[in-house]
């Protein structure tokens, strides 16, 4: 064993001596190399943490517009007016697109200065109970009623343009015609309804023209006279209706200058609807008109407004439709009497006891000339109470 000795001494020296030599004569590109790829590596690792943080930040950035968009309504007071309406209706789902509707209104009328915290309040309430009309009232035309109670212009004028081809655009546009009014003249605000339908047209016209005679009325006689074709027969009644109110005998006077025939039958309506109430007086007026077309209908209107049937008036008590009044005394009925049955060409009695003072009325009313057998209880003092029976025929009442 120790001839082998001095052999691995030197085996150990030339071992260490070669890796000496090795580390020595190294290439430096092999050093240079070694080092880096390290650092590379811890490089690459810090790359790949960075682009995470990257998406991170991307993914909160597409976050942010979806819940704008959610909030586009209620932040409405932050937006143009036709910005949170076309925000509104980009929203596919009914629903939604009902509640971020009211939610957009409601802030507008927070923002709006003018009015005070019970109007506000008020038109809270509108806009709540909108949503609660479900189909009687479409909800945009509900929200029009609020929107024209706005001091602010420009939201008017987004919400018009915004419905401008909308089934309902007639009934929306009617209901800002008081704002409206107030900053146009009407025959401009008919302008913006050019290419509408003719019940279309008839129906916003009808509304400027009574909504106008609210605040002017002289003003909105001279309009309709100038204008007779663009309204209806119901409206030209309405208008002079409300001129025979402020003023009668001006009415009466100006009569004579009005030649359009419809103009003409709503001012004779107005006037004879006016003096009914001295129905003696009304007809010898009626008998006055200058065409027997006119006396007719001036007839009929005093026809249709004085009562018909068997002069009485009647009042409800425990249950009973009880006599307050005779304006009759011929018709054999006493004031205290309990009707408890009416009988129509000796038909059935109709049982009056519990029924509304509207049914019975209208069981006892009929035609001039017709009869109708009324049953009453009639106090007795023998026996307390009496069942009476009357035939009574009906007349025209005319007022004193």
């Amino acid at each position: 064993m120790l001839k082998f000795f001095p052999f691995a001494i030197v085996g150990f020296v030339c071992f260490m001596l070669g890796f000496g030599l090795r580390g020595f004569f190294s290439s430096p590109a092999e050093t240079v190399v070694r080092v880096p790829e390290a650092r590379e590596q811890a490089a690459m690792s810090v790359e790949l943490i960075e682009p995470l943080v990257e998406l991170e930040e991307v993914e909160l950035e597409i976050v942010e517009p979806a819940t704008l968009e959610i909030e586009a309504a209620s932040g409405a007071q932050l937006m143009k007016p036709s910005d949170a309406i076309f925000n509104c209706q980009q929203i596919q789902q009914r629903g939604r697109f009902t509640e971020e509707l009211q939610n957009m209104v409601l802030a507008w009328i927070e923002d709006d200065s003018s009015l005070s915290d019970s109007e506000k309040e008020q038109l809270f309430n509108v806009v709540q109970i909108s949503a609660l009309q479900g189909g009687s009232i479409p909800q945009e035309v509900s929200l029009s009623q609020v929107i024209g109670q706005l001091s602010n212009p420009e939201i008017r004028n987004a919400w018009k343009a915004s419905n401008t081809d909308s089934p309902m655009r007639a009934a929306i546009f009617s209901e800002l015609a008081a704002a409206e009014l107030a900053e146009h003249s009407p025959d401009d605000l008919l302008l913006a309804t050019t290419g509408w339908t003719p019940w279309e047209r008839a129906q916003y016209s009808d509304t400027l023209l009574t909504t106008m005679a609210q605040s002017d009325l002289n003003a909105a006689v001279e309009w309709g006279k100038a204008n007779p074709e663009s309204f209806s027969a119901g409206a030209i009644r309405e208008l002079f209706t409300q001129y025979s109110r402020s003023d009668a005998r001006g009415l009466e006077q100006a009569l004579s200058d009005i030649q359009d025939p419809k103009l003409r039958a709503g001012a004779i309506e107005a006037l004879a609807a006016r003096r009914v109430m001295n129905t003696e007086v009304a007809l010898e007026w009626a008998d006055s008109l200058a065409t027997p077309e006119e006396q007719a209908l001036a007839h009929d209107v005093i026809y249709e407004m004085t009562p018909r049937g068997i002069g009485v008036s009647i009042t409800s008590r425990d249950g009973f439709p009880e006599v307050a009044n005779v304006v009759r005394s011929s018709n054999g009925l006493r004031r205290g009497d309990r009707i408890v049955g009416v009988i129509e060409n000796g038909g059935e009695p109709i049982d009056t006891f519990g029924r509304s003072l509207e049914d019975v009325v209208e069981y006892i009313r009929g035609e001039p000339g017709t009869e109708v057998t009324v049953q009453v209880l009639r106090g007795n003092k023998s026996t307390g109470v009496t069942q009476v029976e009357t035939v009574i025929t009906r007349e025209q009442l005319y007022f004193d």
